[in-house]
Parts: structure tokens; C-alpha cells; sequence
């Protein structure tokens, strides 16, 4: 699958001058996805994730400025496993639990249309 090299899914960075997350002085990391992004990734709709959020809390660690969903590596990972669980047939608020739950260090690494974007 091709790597988008610009638009909605393509990763956030502009060479270290990252947009600051509201009420943080810390700087978006250089490799984030948007949500469009992510939800690519995934395979899923953007609707979904959003949905995600706001049900059952699984959220991205980061926005932009101007407010804007940003899926880190860590965050990315948890939605793989959220979406894993769900396939499986878990339920997806007891889906959500055990992603948020789990210890990121333990997460498998990122798989997939993520790797390749995120040069993992």
C-alpha cells in the first residue's frame, strides 16, 4: 500500500517547529497522524475513531493548536489493539478498557500501513 506523501493522512512534521498542544509548552512529536490518518490505517472509518473517543475514552495524547487530533506512535499502537480485540469479537467498551489498560512498553511494536508511514 502506498504512503500518502501529503494531505489528511500524511504524518505532521515541518522540520522541528511542531504545534504546541493546548495549555502544554510540549511540542508535537514530528511523526503524528491526523485521524484521517490513523483511521487509514486502520481500516476503518474516520467516524469510528471519533466514536471511539467519545464512548469509550480511547483517545489520541495529542492535538494541535487549532485543536486537531493527533495519534502518536503509543496511541497508534493502542488503537491496533482496540481494533484487534474488536474483530475478535470482544465488546468494544471492554475492548477499549484492556487498550487504555495496557502498558505501551508491552504493546507490539506498529504494524502494517503505520510502520511504513511512521518508518518503525
Amino acid at each position: 500500500m502506498p504512503v500518502p506523501e501529503a494531505g489528511p493522512g500524511a504524518p505532521v512534521g515541518d522540520g522541528g517547529a511542531a504545534a504546541a498542544q493546548p495549555g502544554s509548552a510540549d511540542p508535537i512529536p514530528p511523526v503524528c497522524l491526523s485521524v484521517a490518518g490513523a483511521a487509514r490505517g486502520l481500516g476503518v472509518a474516520t467516524a469510528t475513531l471519533r466514536s471511539w473517543e467519545r464512548r469509550y475514552g480511547i483517545a489520541p495524547s495529542m492535538h494541535t493548536s487549532g485543536g486537531h487530533r493527533r495519534y502518536s506512535p503509543e496511541d497508534l499502537a493502542r488503537l491496533q489493539v482496540m481494533h484487534r480485540l474488536v474483530r475478535e469479537g470482544v465488546p468494544p467498551a471492554q475492548a477499549a478498557r484492556v487498550a487504555i489498560q495496557a502498558d505501551v512498553d508491552s504493546l507490539a511494536p506498529v504494524e502494517g500501513p503505520f510502520a511504513a508511514i511512521l518508518g518503525d
